[in-house]
């Protein structure tokens, strides 16, 4: 597996939620490394979606954690990823953003995390 020179990585309590999430409603497909504490999507070239299994500390410290952080993933067809989110029972995307030209919704993730959704 060629490492990635960029990632975003995300600390979530609930590894196998987060990584069905993921891998069959956000469709990025197969884990590149997939074990009981880590899951790793490539998102790109040379980008991956890292999801790590927080330890008893971090949750036991939920409330001291930082903010979330907000990512964008470009996605085929909005309308249908919009629906399968329903289908499932999350919540409709937040709104509508436009930035520098680019229409964005915004949704969150089984455990809160902030992601952005742009159609090609």
């Amino acid at each position: 597996m060629k490492k990635s020179r960029f990632a975003v990585i995300l600390k979530v309590a609930n590894l196998d939620l987060c990584r069905f999430f993921y891998q069959n409603i956000l469709n990025l497909g197969e884990p590149e490394m997939n074990s009981s504490f880590r899951v790793e999507f490539r998102t790109g070239e040379d980008c991956s979606l890292i999801l790590e299994l927080k330890s008893a500390d971090e949750v036991s410290n939920a409330a001291d954690s930082q903010l979330p952080l907000a990512w964008k993933i470009r996605v085929d067809d909005l309308t249908e990823l919009k629906e399968r989110l329903l289908d499932y029972g999350y919540e409709a995307p937040l709104k509508a953003k436009d930035f520098n030209g680019e229409f964005l919704l915004g949704c969150k993730d089984p455990e809160g995390n902030i992601f952005y959704l742009e159609s090609d």
